[in-house]
Protein backbone atom coordinates (compact mmCIF):
# COMPACT_ATOMS: atom_id res chain seq x y z
CA UNK A 1 0.00 0.00 0.00
CA UNK A 2 0.94 3.70 0.17
CA UNK A 3 1.26 5.69 3.28
CA UNK A 4 0.18 8.65 3.14
CA UNK A 5 1.08 11.59 5.18
CA UNK A 6 -1.15 14.63 4.51
CA UNK A 7 -2.13 15.97 8.12
CA UNK A 8 0.47 18.78 9.13
CA UNK A 9 2.16 17.81 12.61
CA UNK A 10 2.60 14.42 12.20
CA UNK A 11 5.72 12.65 13.46
CA UNK A 12 7.43 9.55 12.13
CA UNK A 13 9.87 7.37 14.07
CA UNK A 14 11.38 4.37 13.88
CA UNK A 15 10.81 2.07 16.45
CA UNK A 16 11.87 -1.69 16.32
CA UNK A 17 12.46 -1.77 12.69
CA UNK A 18 9.01 -0.12 12.13
CA UNK A 19 7.54 3.00 11.38
CA UNK A 20 6.26 4.70 14.02
CA UNK A 21 3.78 7.62 12.98
CA UNK A 22 1.81 10.05 15.39
CA UNK A 23 -0.34 13.03 15.63
CA UNK A 24 -1.41 14.70 18.95
CA UNK A 25 -4.16 12.36 19.68
CA UNK A 26 -3.09 8.85 18.55
CA UNK A 27 0.04 6.78 17.10
CA UNK A 28 0.28 3.85 15.18
CA UNK A 29 3.32 1.65 13.94
CA UNK A 30 3.14 0.04 10.29
CA UNK A 31 5.95 -2.75 9.13
CA UNK A 32 7.68 -1.79 6.06
CA UNK A 33 7.19 -4.95 4.13
CA UNK A 34 3.46 -3.44 4.09
CA UNK A 35 4.58 0.19 1.97
CA UNK A 36 5.21 0.08 -1.41
CA UNK A 37 5.82 3.73 -0.96
CA UNK A 38 5.52 7.02 1.36
CA UNK A 39 3.52 10.07 -0.17
CA UNK A 40 4.57 13.22 1.87
CA UNK A 41 1.91 15.54 1.41
CA UNK A 42 1.65 17.56 4.89
CA UNK A 43 4.19 19.57 6.70
CA UNK A 44 5.65 16.99 8.84
CA UNK A 45 8.33 15.56 10.93
CA UNK A 46 10.75 12.90 9.09
CA UNK A 47 13.47 11.45 10.85
CA UNK A 48 16.71 10.77 8.96
CA UNK A 49 16.21 7.08 10.52
CA UNK A 50 12.81 6.80 8.85
CA UNK A 51 14.88 7.49 5.59
CA UNK A 52 17.23 5.37 6.22
CA UNK A 53 14.97 2.47 7.03
CA UNK A 54 12.71 2.96 3.82
CA UNK A 55 16.19 3.33 1.82
CA UNK A 56 16.65 -0.27 2.92
CA UNK A 57 13.15 -1.09 1.62
CA UNK A 58 13.11 -0.18 -1.17
CA UNK A 59 10.57 2.57 -0.64
CA UNK A 60 10.53 5.65 -2.43
CA UNK A 61 9.30 8.61 -0.49
CA UNK A 62 7.88 11.02 -2.49
CA UNK A 63 6.87 14.69 -1.56
CA UNK A 64 3.60 16.19 -3.42
CA UNK A 65 2.32 19.44 -3.41
CA UNK A 66 -1.19 20.18 -2.52
CA UNK A 67 -2.18 19.56 -6.02
CA UNK A 68 -0.29 16.51 -5.86
CA UNK A 69 2.77 17.01 -8.03
CA UNK A 70 5.42 15.72 -7.13
CA UNK A 71 7.86 18.04 -5.68
CA UNK A 72 10.76 15.47 -4.63
CA UNK A 73 11.83 12.19 -4.76
CA UNK A 74 13.91 10.48 -1.97
CA UNK A 75 15.24 6.73 -3.12
CA UNK A 76 17.21 3.89 -2.80
CA UNK A 77 20.02 4.83 -5.58
CA UNK A 78 20.85 1.45 -6.27
CA UNK A 79 17.32 0.34 -6.69
CA UNK A 80 17.12 -2.16 -9.65
CA UNK A 81 20.18 -0.18 -11.31
CA UNK A 82 21.41 -2.42 -14.30
CA UNK A 83 23.51 -0.25 -16.34
CA UNK A 84 23.16 -2.10 -19.57
CA UNK A 85 19.38 -1.87 -19.58
CA UNK A 86 19.88 1.99 -19.03
CA UNK A 87 22.37 2.05 -21.43
CA UNK A 88 20.32 0.61 -24.17
CA UNK A 89 17.19 2.92 -22.80
CA UNK A 90 19.46 5.57 -24.08
CA UNK A 91 19.60 4.45 -27.45
CA UNK A 92 16.48 2.99 -27.81
CA UNK A 93 14.54 6.70 -26.52
CA UNK A 94 16.89 8.06 -29.65
CA UNK A 95 15.35 5.90 -31.98
CA UNK A 96 12.39 5.11 -34.61
CA UNK A 97 12.20 1.91 -32.21
CA UNK A 98 10.87 4.26 -29.27
CA UNK A 99 8.98 6.05 -30.98
CA UNK A 100 6.82 2.96 -32.20
CA UNK A 101 7.05 1.90 -28.65
CA UNK A 102 5.17 5.08 -27.22
CA UNK A 103 2.59 4.57 -30.40
CA UNK A 104 2.07 0.83 -28.83
CA UNK A 105 1.28 2.84 -25.69
CA UNK A 106 -1.09 5.52 -26.72
CA UNK A 107 -3.08 2.13 -28.75
CA UNK A 108 -3.16 0.80 -25.49
CA UNK A 109 -4.33 3.80 -23.90
CA UNK A 110 -6.65 4.05 -25.87
CA UNK A 111 -8.44 0.51 -25.81
CA UNK A 112 -8.47 1.26 -22.20
CA UNK A 113 -10.70 4.60 -22.77
CA UNK A 114 -12.43 2.40 -25.04
CA UNK A 115 -12.99 0.07 -22.62
CA UNK A 116 -14.60 2.59 -19.95
CA UNK A 117 -16.62 4.26 -22.95
CA UNK A 118 -18.13 0.67 -23.00
CA UNK A 119 -18.69 0.63 -19.52
CA UNK A 120 -20.53 4.01 -19.64
CA UNK A 121 -22.46 2.61 -21.99
CA UNK A 122 -24.09 -0.36 -19.54
CA UNK A 123 -24.65 2.49 -16.51
CA UNK A 124 -25.86 5.15 -18.64
CA UNK A 125 -28.66 3.80 -21.26
CA UNK A 126 -29.81 6.82 -22.53
CA UNK A 127 -26.70 7.96 -23.47
CA UNK A 128 -25.69 4.72 -25.24
CA UNK A 129 -26.29 5.74 -28.53
CA UNK A 130 -24.00 9.32 -28.05
CA UNK A 131 -20.89 7.15 -26.48
CA UNK A 132 -21.04 4.07 -28.84
CA UNK A 133 -20.74 7.28 -31.80
CA UNK A 134 -18.11 8.50 -29.60
CA UNK A 135 -16.31 5.21 -29.38
CA UNK A 136 -16.77 4.94 -33.57
CA UNK A 137 -15.25 8.32 -33.64
CA UNK A 138 -11.97 7.65 -31.26
CA UNK A 139 -11.77 4.23 -32.95
CA UNK A 140 -11.43 6.03 -36.75
CA UNK A 141 -8.83 8.72 -35.40
CA UNK A 142 -5.10 7.28 -37.07
CA UNK A 143 -2.27 7.20 -34.27
CA UNK A 144 0.32 5.73 -37.23
CA UNK A 145 1.88 7.38 -39.79
CA UNK A 146 1.81 5.92 -43.72
CA UNK A 147 6.05 5.06 -44.04
CA UNK A 148 7.04 5.71 -40.58
CA UNK A 149 10.68 4.91 -41.52
CA UNK A 150 10.76 8.20 -44.27
CA UNK A 151 9.58 10.62 -41.88
CA UNK A 152 11.66 12.38 -39.31
CA UNK A 153 11.33 11.56 -35.58
CA UNK A 154 9.87 15.10 -34.89
CA UNK A 155 7.19 15.01 -37.50
CA UNK A 156 6.42 11.62 -36.26
CA UNK A 157 6.09 12.69 -32.18
CA UNK A 158 3.90 15.99 -33.31
CA UNK A 159 1.44 13.88 -35.24
CA UNK A 160 1.27 11.34 -32.05
CA UNK A 161 0.73 13.77 -29.30
CA UNK A 162 -1.80 15.60 -31.94
CA UNK A 163 -4.04 12.44 -32.37
CA UNK A 164 -3.91 11.71 -28.49
CA UNK A 165 -4.94 14.91 -27.54
CA UNK A 166 -7.92 14.52 -30.22
CA UNK A 167 -8.88 11.46 -28.61
CA UNK A 168 -8.54 12.54 -25.21
CA UNK A 169 -10.76 15.32 -25.82
CA UNK A 170 -13.37 13.23 -27.48
CA UNK A 171 -13.11 10.89 -24.58
CA UNK A 172 -13.51 13.25 -21.25
CA UNK A 173 -16.70 14.98 -23.29
CA UNK A 174 -18.48 11.50 -23.46
CA UNK A 175 -16.68 10.88 -19.75
CA UNK A 176 -18.56 14.45 -18.56
CA UNK A 177 -22.14 13.83 -20.01
CA UNK A 178 -22.28 10.78 -18.03
CA UNK A 179 -21.31 12.27 -14.61
CA UNK A 180 -23.58 13.60 -11.98
CA UNK A 181 -24.03 17.19 -12.75
CA UNK A 182 -21.85 18.19 -9.91
CA UNK A 183 -18.71 16.09 -11.62
CA UNK A 184 -19.60 17.43 -15.01
CA UNK A 185 -16.58 19.29 -16.65
CA UNK A 186 -15.67 21.62 -19.72
CA UNK A 187 -12.52 20.04 -20.43
CA UNK A 188 -9.38 18.88 -19.06
CA UNK A 189 -7.57 21.46 -16.00
CA UNK A 190 -4.66 20.86 -14.50
CA UNK A 191 -3.07 22.58 -11.77
CA UNK A 192 -5.13 23.74 -10.57
CA UNK A 193 -8.37 21.86 -11.23
CA UNK A 194 -10.85 24.06 -12.21
CA UNK A 195 -14.04 21.23 -10.65
CA UNK A 196 -14.34 18.73 -8.74
CA UNK A 197 -13.67 16.02 -11.41
CA UNK A 198 -10.26 17.68 -12.92
CA UNK A 199 -9.24 18.21 -8.99
CA UNK A 200 -9.68 14.73 -7.68
CA UNK A 201 -8.60 13.43 -11.48
CA UNK A 202 -5.06 15.34 -10.98
CA UNK A 203 -4.58 13.76 -7.31
CA UNK A 204 -5.38 10.38 -8.67
CA UNK A 205 -2.60 10.79 -11.03
CA UNK A 206 0.05 12.08 -9.10
CA UNK A 207 -0.55 8.73 -6.80
CA UNK A 208 -0.37 6.89 -9.94
CA UNK A 209 3.14 8.56 -10.98
CA UNK A 210 4.12 7.25 -7.81
CA UNK A 211 3.67 3.84 -8.45
CA UNK A 212 4.98 4.15 -12.08
CA UNK A 213 8.09 5.78 -10.87
CA UNK A 214 8.54 2.82 -8.18
CA UNK A 215 7.98 0.03 -11.07
CA UNK A 216 10.40 1.95 -13.18
CA UNK A 217 13.42 2.09 -10.86
CA UNK A 218 12.45 -1.39 -9.21
CA UNK A 219 12.88 -2.88 -13.09
CA UNK A 220 15.98 -1.13 -13.65
CA UNK A 221 14.75 1.71 -16.09
CA UNK A 222 16.00 5.36 -15.67
CA UNK A 223 12.94 7.28 -15.00
CA UNK A 224 14.55 10.87 -16.37
CA UNK A 225 15.16 8.96 -19.85
CA UNK A 226 12.25 8.84 -22.17
CA UNK A 227 11.11 9.29 -25.52
CA UNK A 228 7.64 11.91 -25.92
CA UNK A 229 7.83 13.86 -23.06
CA UNK A 230 11.40 14.35 -22.82
CA UNK A 231 13.32 16.64 -20.84
CA UNK A 232 10.08 19.06 -20.82
CA UNK A 233 9.93 21.32 -17.63
CA UNK A 234 12.79 19.23 -16.49
CA UNK A 235 10.18 16.17 -15.11
CA UNK A 236 10.87 12.93 -14.90
CA UNK A 237 10.44 12.23 -18.43
CA UNK A 238 10.17 8.03 -18.97
CA UNK A 239 7.62 7.84 -16.02
CA UNK A 240 5.13 9.97 -18.14
CA UNK A 241 5.76 7.97 -21.02
CA UNK A 242 4.93 5.15 -19.48
CA UNK A 243 1.93 6.77 -17.22
CA UNK A 244 0.09 6.83 -20.45
CA UNK A 245 -1.72 3.36 -20.69
CA UNK A 246 -2.73 2.87 -17.36
CA UNK A 247 -4.22 6.98 -17.10
CA UNK A 248 -7.72 4.95 -18.24
CA UNK A 249 -7.49 2.63 -14.95
CA UNK A 250 -7.68 5.58 -13.16
CA UNK A 251 -10.21 7.50 -14.79
CA UNK A 252 -12.30 4.35 -13.72
CA UNK A 253 -12.07 4.64 -10.36
CA UNK A 254 -12.86 7.79 -10.35
CA UNK A 255 -16.10 7.66 -12.84
CA UNK A 256 -17.26 5.09 -9.85
CA UNK A 257 -16.45 7.26 -6.86
CA UNK A 258 -18.65 9.51 -8.49
CA UNK A 259 -21.62 7.50 -10.08
CA UNK A 260 -21.68 5.93 -6.27
CA UNK A 261 -22.36 9.03 -4.93
CA UNK A 262 -18.94 8.63 -2.83
CA UNK A 263 -17.82 11.93 -3.15
CA UNK A 264 -19.62 15.19 -3.00
CA UNK A 265 -19.56 19.10 -2.65
CA UNK A 266 -18.05 18.67 0.80
CA UNK A 267 -14.87 16.90 -0.04
CA UNK A 268 -13.50 19.81 -1.57
CA UNK A 269 -12.20 23.10 -0.92
CA UNK A 270 -12.28 26.68 -3.04
CA UNK A 271 -8.13 27.63 -3.38
CA UNK A 272 -7.07 30.24 -6.02
CA UNK A 273 -9.23 29.75 -8.73
CA UNK A 274 -9.53 26.32 -8.83
CA UNK A 275 -10.12 23.10 -6.73
CA UNK A 276 -8.55 20.70 -4.03
CA UNK A 277 -9.52 17.76 -1.78
CA UNK A 278 -10.17 18.47 1.15
CA UNK A 279 -8.82 16.48 4.52
CA UNK A 280 -12.42 14.45 3.93
CA UNK A 281 -12.15 13.98 0.54
CA UNK A 282 -8.71 12.47 0.65
CA UNK A 283 -9.87 9.85 3.48
CA UNK A 284 -12.47 8.81 0.56
CA UNK A 285 -9.81 9.22 -2.78
CA UNK A 286 -6.55 7.55 -0.60
CA UNK A 287 -8.17 4.17 0.43
CA UNK A 288 -9.66 4.08 -3.10
CA UNK A 289 -6.50 4.42 -4.40
CA UNK A 290 -5.28 1.33 -2.36
CA UNK A 291 -7.82 -0.56 -2.98
CA UNK A 292 -7.51 0.03 -6.31
CA UNK A 293 -3.94 -1.01 -6.35
CA UNK A 294 -5.05 -4.49 -4.94
CA UNK A 295 -7.96 -4.88 -7.48
CA UNK A 296 -7.25 -7.50 -9.42
CA UNK A 297 -8.09 -7.73 -13.76
CA UNK A 298 -7.33 -9.65 -16.98
CA UNK A 299 -4.40 -8.16 -18.69
CA UNK A 300 -2.27 -9.13 -21.28
CA UNK A 301 -3.37 -12.75 -20.92
CA UNK A 302 -2.63 -12.87 -16.94
CA UNK A 303 -4.67 -12.25 -14.16
CA UNK A 304 -3.10 -10.15 -11.22
CA UNK A 305 -3.62 -7.12 -9.36
CA UNK A 306 -3.37 -3.42 -10.77
CA UNK A 307 0.12 -2.67 -8.84
CA UNK A 308 1.61 -6.37 -10.20
CA UNK A 309 0.78 -5.38 -13.60
CA UNK A 310 2.15 -2.03 -13.69
CA UNK A 311 5.07 -3.92 -12.01
CA UNK A 312 5.34 -6.62 -14.67
CA UNK A 313 4.57 -4.30 -17.70
CA UNK A 314 7.80 -2.18 -16.59
CA UNK A 315 9.47 -5.39 -15.92
CA UNK A 316 9.05 -6.94 -19.25
CA UNK A 317 9.84 -3.74 -21.06
CA UNK A 318 13.34 -3.87 -19.41
CA UNK A 319 14.12 -7.23 -19.95
CA UNK A 320 13.31 -6.07 -23.94
CA UNK A 321 16.11 -3.77 -23.20
CA UNK A 322 18.81 -6.18 -22.03
CA UNK A 323 19.33 -7.70 -25.45
CA UNK A 324 18.47 -4.30 -27.55
CA UNK A 325 21.22 -3.47 -30.16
Amino acid sequence: MQLVLDTNGITVKKKNNVFLVATKDQARMISPHKIDSIAVIGNILLSSAVIRMAALHRIPIFFFSAAAKVEAVVQNPYAGSISTIRKNQAFFCESLDGIHWVTELFELKRSHQVANLKYLQKRKTALSGKIGETIVAIEKIPLTLNEDNQKESGEIKNHLMGKEGAIARIYLQAVSKAMPPTFQFDKRSRQPGLDYYNATLNYLYGMLYSVIHDASLTAGLDPYFGIMHADQYNRPSFVYDLIEPFRPWVDRLLIDLCLYGQLDESHFIKQGSGFHLSKAGKSVVIPAFNDFLEDRRQFEQKRMTNKNHIHRYAGNFATYLKNYR
